[in-house]
């Protein structure tokens, strides 16, 4: 009964010694771009989103030990496929809009972070705070791309520290704290 125990511990083994030599990508191209977020969200991206949705990614010492490394290079490839804010200017003003929508949204009913990368990584984690101010911020940049005559001209407001808190107040209902979303 143990001989097919002890048989099954080696293979296993011997098979994850085997995975570590099956090679993934962990790059990071050189494109990058100068952040177009007011200072304040821009360190809430970089610490919290940048690792998978960017060119910018820390890979960490067990993103090189199979299986954790399949698994860490997937991610990082499908979030930068959906988002790579590291070419955001790329983006024409319809997927700029589309993107900033779908931060809004998958902030607000805290679907990013993912859960899983919140284990290895407690310092991503959002704050009722961050989280309000990523969801306003995206929000208020979203309005302000616009599509005119069909021909994706993108007139990108500045939104400016100043001028974002201001945007953010003047929306607030009465006796609502300063920067929080009005109701729908």
């Amino acid at each position: 009964m143990n001989g097919w125990r002890v048989r099954l511990g080696v293979g296993l083994g011997l098979i994850v010694v085997a995975l570590q030599f099956v090679p993934t990508s962990r790059t990071n191209p050189p494109e990058r771009e100068p952040s177009a977020a007011p200072p304040a969200v821009h360190a809430i991206l970089v610490r919290s989103c940048y690792d998978c949705h960017s060119n910018e990614t820390r890979w960490p010492w067990y993103s090189r030990l199979a299986p954790a490394s399949f698994l860490i290079a997937h991610d990082v490839v499908e979030g930068r496929r959906q988002l790579n804010l590291s070419t955001w200017s790329q983006y024409d003003a319809r997927r700029k809009t589309r993107k900033l929508r779908e931060i809004s949204e998958q902030v607000q009913q805290g679907k990013m972070p993912q859960w899983y990368y919140l284990l290895l990584h407690p310092d991503a984690r959002l704050s009722v705070e961050d989280r309000q101010l990523l969801v306003d911020w995206a929000g208020e940049a979203a309005v302000a791309y616009e599509v005119r005559d069909g021909k994706n001209v993108a007139r990108m407001i500045d939104v400016t520290a100043e001028k974002f808190e201001s945007a953010t107040q003047s929306r607030a209902a009465p006796g609502a704290k300063p920067g929080s979303v009005p109701a729908q």
